[in-house]
């Protein structure tokens, strides 16, 4: 990106726990049994890889456990969502790296052969690092 200001690189990690404490919750309250069956196996998983459970900065434990990824994450992105060509993706906080995304969106928005967004060389690029760094400040 040709610009005029350097983008700040900022230290940042996922974390599934958010996810894993209501996916526990609704498996303690009420959920039918296939919901069940399922909630309980991505948790029970989870448990056996502690490294899971925590703040992940290095992208490789996910690429270790991607088809585990991919069952949490369609519970809030359906596999219709992306028969149907809905645009979403899961990233890095505060990064342009991706781990999770549509087939459209990875078509329209990522760099062919990496995860990382392509950010325009032209004014909107400068805007999103802008407002990038502007969501950063408001935590």
């Amino acid at each position: 990106m040709d610009t005029n200001y350097t983008p700040i690189h900022y230290q940042s990690k996922v974390s599934f726990q958010p996810l894993l404490a209501v996916l526990n919750r609704a498996l303690h309250h009420g959920s039918s049994g296939g919901v069940k069956k399922l909630y309980s196996g991505i948790l029970e998983y989870a448990h056996e890889h502690p490294e899971l459970q925590n703040p992940i900065e290095d992208l490789e434990i996910l690429e270790t456990h991607r088809e585990w990824m991919e069952m949490l994450l369609s519970i809030i992105f359906p596999p219709t969502a992306s028969e149907h060509e809905m645009l979403f993706s899961v990233g890095l906080p505060f990064s342009y790296t991706t781990i999770y995304t549509s087939r459209l969106f990875n078509m329209l928005f990522i760099e062919p052969g990496t995860k990382n967004i392509k950010i325009p060389d032209n004014d909107t690029g400068k805007d999103i690092e802008h407002d990038r760094l502007i969501g950063a400040y408001n935590l």
